[in-house]
């Protein structure tokens, strides 16, 4: 996804100092982008972030600087088991908010 998002900030003549970054407020944000597509959030997170394009070349050290890409950290958060109702009734609500459709 880094690698992705890299690429495409690259095309547009800027970067995202993805080491300033926050992981978990990084996956709030991306998480809440994609329920709510037209709020800008993810944008509006990331802004204090941009730099200077950083040439190809220094993307995976630019990727790997990311705290908790390293596997190192052990704080997962898990909502619950995917057998829990309350859980699954989460996930139906997630998916009729966004439009796909439940077979």
């Amino acid at each position: 996804m880094l690698v992705v998002h890299s690429v495409l900030c690259h095309r547009a003549g800027f970067s995202i100092n993805w080491g300033r970054t926050d992981k978990s407020a990084y996956l709030s944000a991306l998480s809440q982008e994609i329920e709510t597509p037209d709020k800008g959030i993810l944008d509006a997170y990331l802004k204090d972030f941009i730099e200077p394009p950083v040439e190809p070349d220094a993307w995976e050290a630019a990727i790997h600087c990311v705290r908790g890409l390293n596997g190192l950290v052990t704080t997962d958060t898990v909502e619950g088991r995917s057998d829990d109702p309350a859980i699954t009734r989460k996930s139906l609500e997630f998916d009729q908010r966004r439009g796909y459709a439940i077979d």
